[in-house]
């Protein structure tokens, strides 16, 4: 190999080298100086939301430990400590990318890589290296999971796709798994949804439109055991709802 060659080849690996850090720094940029904070959205009571980035918020139900909402466009921040308005409380802006499952359960202990009867434990969530993590127990027949979930605002290229990934960290007891119901709306292709764990698709629903065919998927996720598991979904840049 010449000199000449190898040196350009050292000088495009750095570029390249300098482009992924960037776009991970750009991608962690937070639109806002509180972008955690746990209010009323949408009139539902204890839920969590998180500005991830200004193309993509989260917000997580306190209730039972799963997303509420994927959306683009922020909050119209409203009520008694936001604005000293009584009344109004935080609604969401904008477009959906994803309505979240309420008033149903989506953790589960597994036994044998099946969930048997458990119930989840909201534990808070803690900030470290600007990434938000929240705990959650999950128990069933006297034994308990830790599950440490962390999530981030993701770009598939050259799409352009904004998307959600979510690293779930669980500790379980020998011979107990842990699994986790989910629900994503508005995927153009089932392989926009990603991961390292094991995958069982429980519905594909298909909305036609002049300009695609966008996916509603609901499927159960057994998550690696005492590991961490990686699942991110990115959404039609184009959303409907």
């Amino acid at each position: 190999m010449s000199l000449y060659l190898h040196i350009n080849l050292l000088l495009m690996k750095q570029l390249l080298i300098f482009i992924f850090i960037s776009l991970n720094l750009l991608a962690q940029t937070r639109p806002k100086e509180a972008w955690v904070f746990r209010s009323v959205l949408d009139k539902r009571a204890r839920v969590i939301t998180v500005a991830l980035n200004k193309d993509l918020y989260v917000a997580y139900d306190g209730n039972n430990g799963g997303i509420f909402k994927i959306w683009r466009d922020g909050v119209n921040y409203s009520g008694t400590i936001w604005d000293t308005k009584h009344g109004p409380q935080p609604i969401s802006n904008g477009k959906t990318y994803t309505e979240g499952i309420v008033d149903e359960q989506v953790w589960f202990l597994t036994k044998n890589g099946l969930p048997i009867k458990s119930s989840v434990a909201f534990k808070g969530y803690v900030w470290k290296n600007n990434k938000v993590t929240f705990k959650y127990e999950i128990t069933g027949e006297n034994q308990t999971a830790l599950v440490e979930e962390t999530p981030e605002y993701v770009l598939k290229l050259p799409e352009n796709m904004p998307g959600l990934e979510r690293k779930i960290k669980i500790s379980a007891p020998q011979g107990y798994g842990v699994s986790t119901f989910l629900k994503y709306n508005n995927l153009l292709k089932q392989t926009d949804l990603v991961t390292d764990g094991t995958l069982k698709l429980v519905s594909k629903n298909e909305n036609y439109f002049d300009w695609a065919t966008l996916l509603d998927i609901k499927a159960f996720l057994n998550l690696n055991n005492n590991s961490t598991t990686t699942i991110s979904a990115y959404f039609s840049p184009k959303v409907i709802q």
